[in-house]
């Protein structure tokens, strides 16, 4: 698996928030809360494409809580829904990767960029929050269902 190294300028988000470590299946939750409520976002920049933002955390290890954001991109904060967050994601490069498959493995996709092409590449994470890329080939309930990781890199 290897992905295509890219720059990305600055963009802004709007969504739902949580802190969790997901042992509860919080971020499937957190999903279906702000799916029945995408619409209410205004200026958004794509109706067909939604991220899953994982905040940096130093030294992430299994178990350990992180914030995580459902979200879409938009063009200015000038309506934030009732019970929503804006988060400005900074410019920087990234490593994206194709997740192929059923969402319920996507964590060995995560393995192998972690354990694997990280240490192969030569390449160093970046301290920015990395993100999902949900678009229209995301279909969870099919084995041909893919979706992009953007792992920020220095």
């Amino acid at each position: 698996m290897e992905p295509q190294i890219i720059s990305r300028d600055e963009f802004k988000v709007v969504g739902l928030a949580c802190y969790s470590n997901n042992k509860n299946r919080e971020i499937p939750e957190l999903w279906g809360k702000f799916l029945s409520r995408a619409e209410e976002i205004d200026n958004r920049v794509d109706n067909q494409v939604y991220l899953g933002i994982c905040e940096y955390v130093e030294n992430m290890a299994e178990g350990k809580k992180f914030n995580y954001l459902a979200a879409v991109e938009v063009s200015s904060f000038d309506h934030i829904p009732r019970g929503m967050v804006k988060k400005t994601i900074p410019a920087g490069r990234y490593a994206v990767f194709t997740h192929e498959g059923y969402p319920d493995s996507l964590q060995d996709t995560y393995n192998y960029i972690y354990r694997t092409w990280f240490v192969e590449s030569g390449h160093v994470p970046a301290k920015q929050d990395d993100f999902e890329l949900y678009d229209h080939r995301f279909q969870p309930h099919r084995e041909d269902s893919e979706l992009d990781i953007y792992i920020p890199i220095e």
